[in-house]
């Protein structure tokens, strides 16, 4: 007949080993996701980025051909004001822009003829919006739906990672814009796009 005994009280307790391996592997979880979670939060804000501009893009697209007449996007420096003005650093499109329908024969908003539409705010800090040449200062949408440009407008939207990570919005001369995304085996060919 076998022997079994109670074990002791302090046999029953875990060894410091256990105790030790239970702590350590949610630590290197964590320091695994960590990295992750940044690389993570950077992509997602960096793609809500972009498609709120794509966004008013579309919206200014859609308000030319309803509307029959010329709507414009343009860069400002102060969308928060009670009277937001074009204008900004060139190429610049990091510090909002406004979406509005041109009732007079100038591009310039102007509060008192002009219909304004949409509002974009400035970017995150850590995002930057240039432009070429083509969409600089506006970019103007005809009553079809076309862009009265001289070419592809291309705005590069990138961060402190650099052109792997960054986003390209072209729009072609149809008006339709198109998200392309850096790569690490292809990235954009350049944060501040050039034409």
């Amino acid at each position: 007949m076998r022997n079994f005994r109670t074990p002791k009280p302090c046999e029953a307790g875990f060894t410091i080993l256990e105790i030790m391996i239970t702590v350590a592997i949610p630590a290197a979880l964590g320091a695994v996701a960590v990295p992750s979670l940044g690389t993570f939060s950077k992509n997602s804000a960096m793609r809500g980025q972009a498609l709120e501009m794509m966004g008013s893009m579309a919206l200014a697209r859609s308000e030319a051909i309803k509307r029959g007449s010329r709507v414009i996007l343009c860069r400002t420096a102060n969308p928060n004001a009670a009277t937001p003005t074009c204008g900004g650093s060139n190429k610049d499109w990091s510090t909002g822009w406004l979406v509005y329908v041109a009732e007079d024969s100038d591009d310039d908003f102007d509060l008192g003829t002009d219909i304004l539409i949409d509002v974009g705010q400035a970017t995150p800090s850590q995002i930057g919006v240039t432009s070429n040449s083509s969409g600089n200062n506006y970019l103007v949408y005809r009553a079809d739906g076309t862009l009265n440009e001289t070419g592809a407008a291309r705005y590069a939207l990138c961060d402190d990672r650099g052109e792997a990570y960054g986003r390209e919005i072209s729009v072609a001369l149809v008006g339709r814009p198109k998200l392309d995304q850096g790569t690490l085996a292809s990235p954009l060919a350049n944060c501040a796009p050039t034409g």
